[in-house]
């Protein structure tokens, strides 16, 4: 299998090239062209820039649930393609979500297809299951129950029941929803168990008097992994990203035996193909690895003297007065001054901030366990998954500010969390320089001798604890 790539820098001008690329294409094809973007707000800006483009040239539409008369995003979508037809020029916007999820581009091999932006190619799902677990696990069968993770799917003679369970009818599937419009596409979705997880919930342990035990079994989880389904259906994509070859979904699907080339025609025009690092300061602390974990030194996020509390004390003591951007998790309180800015971490396409010499950036955002221990027996390595979870991230939200510029003259000032999220964007801009801060404590000593040599000890022991807590349990019982 054969896919398009597009690997560009930040502020190169890649979703611009693609809107005329695909306007030509268009035109001297004559054949309609599809635009996948990651959100409506962006959809609706770079709409306008088509239809800038374009001049009446072609016909420009978009589709998604703001859209009037596409409040229903599927039969929108299913109205507009009868409408364009096809050998025909025109340009249509959907969102990733339309592009994957819809299967109304089935058999649409006169389209071509842009992915601008990867998204994501797994997601970890859980579901709050103690009691009626059974709706959807009933339906599954475990493909390798030995493995630490099995592949599940429909089994043979419940794909009826499935069938009725996504009939809208009642509410199974606004409880397990996410999991089964995934079953009921095989050809878009592997859907996978943690076995230990699985069989825990299935045990009954969730009805126990045990708290510990009716917790541990109250999740069911879920790891969804998207399949490129499009070159299945024989169409012609092409995918676009910074960063490309770092992403996890580029090594993804490498590993499952398909193929990227790059786009030369989208190439070509592009506004540069890489960073000119020189006059770029990369500030961290001294430590090497960023983390919810490490940013709340394993205490209260309130306390004074955490990591996180170190890092805005930097943040104000470099910048003072001057302005600057900055990202934030979520659910950070805090003030940095009265000129700080704060921008989304998810900034795609967005140029509103190049005026900025200035840049901190905050998050931590790794995934949680369960999909990290999927990852890696999906054979990826930790740096594998922090490069796509935390420093693509730190890269894209580094390079919202001057850094993008090409004919930038003046210094630019980024303050990193941590020491690989420097290297990770200094390997980006060759030239730029790391300043380490030592305002962290050194560690004393060794401290405690550990009690387990490693996660699996820790497993065993747990496990240990909770057998013995069973039996203390049935032993009272039968008093």
């Amino acid at each position: 299998m054969t896919i398009g790539m597009i690997d560009a820098v930040a502020g190169s001008g890649k979703t611009t090239a693609i809107v005329q690329t695909a306007i030509e294409r268009a035109i001297q094809e004559k054949r309609p062209v599809n635009i996948s973007l990651p959100t409506k707000e962006v959809i609706e800006e770079k709409y306008q820039d088509a239809l800038r483009i374009a001049d009446g040239r072609i016909n420009v539409r978009r589709v998604h649930g703001d859209v009037p008369g596409c409040e229903n995003v599927s039969a929108g979508l299913d109205t507009l393609l009868k409408s364009i037809g096809t050998h025909r020029p025109a340009l249509l916007f959907t969102t990733h979500k339309t592009f994957n999820d819809c299967t109304n581009w089935i058999g649409r091999k006169d389209w071509t297809f842009y992915v601008d932006e990867l998204f994501d190619p797994v997601q970890c799902v859980s579901l709050k299951l103690p009691r009626n677990y059974a709706v959807i696990t009933d339906i599954l069968e475990l493909v390798t129950p030995s493995e630490m993770f099995s592949e599940v799917r429909v089994a043979g003679k419940m794909r009826k029941a499935l069938e009725q369970m996504r009939d809208g009818l009642d509410d199974v599937d606004r409880v397990v929803g996410a999991v089964t419009s995934c079953l009921a596409l095989p050809d878009r979705w592997k859907v996978y168990v943690e076995c230990e997880n699985y069989r825990t919930v299935l045990s009954g342990v969730g009805r126990t008097s045990l708290v510990d035990e009716r917790e541990k079994a109250a999740e069911l989880r879920f790891l969804l992994v998207q399949q490129p389904w499009f070159e299945r259906e024989g169409l012609d994509v092409t995918m676009a990203s910074a960063c490309f070859t770092d992403r996890l979904l580029y090594k993804l699907w490498i590993k499952d035996g398909n193929e990227f080339v790059l786009d030369d025609a989208v190439m070509s025009t592009l506004q540069m193909h890489s960073h000119n690092g020189t006059g770029i300061e990369l500030h961290c602390m001294n430590i090497r690895h960023w983390s919810t974990w490490v940013k709340n030194g394993g205490r209260s996020s309130n306390a004074s003297d955490t990591p996180q509390r170190e890092l805005e004390r930097l943040i104000r003591a470099q910048f003072g007065d001057d302005h600057f951007i900055f990202c934030a998790n979520s659910g950070w309180k805090g003030t940095l001054g009265r000129h700080a800015k704060q921008i989304s971490v998810v900034q795609h396409g967005k140029n509103e901030h190049s005026h900025y010499s200035n840049v901190a950036f905050m998050p931590s955002l790794l995934p949680v366990p369960a999909k990290w221990r999927f990852l890696n027996w999906l054979g990826f390595t930790d740096d594998d998954i922090r490069g796509e979870y935390y420093h693509s991230n730190v890269y894209q939200s580094m390079f919202r500010s001057a850094a993008r510029q090409i004919d930038r003259q003046e210094r630019v000032r980024a303050i990193l969390p941590d020491r690989a999220a420097c290297e990770y964007v200094q390997s980006k801009a060759p030239g730029s320089e790391i300043i380490e801060h030592e305002v962290l404590a050194p560690r004393r000593g060794r401290g405690r001798p550990r009690k387990f040599a490693d996660a699996a000890e820790v497993k065993a022991a747990n496990a240990a604890r909770m057998r013995r807590k069973r039996a203390q349990s049935e032993g009272s019982a039968g008093v």
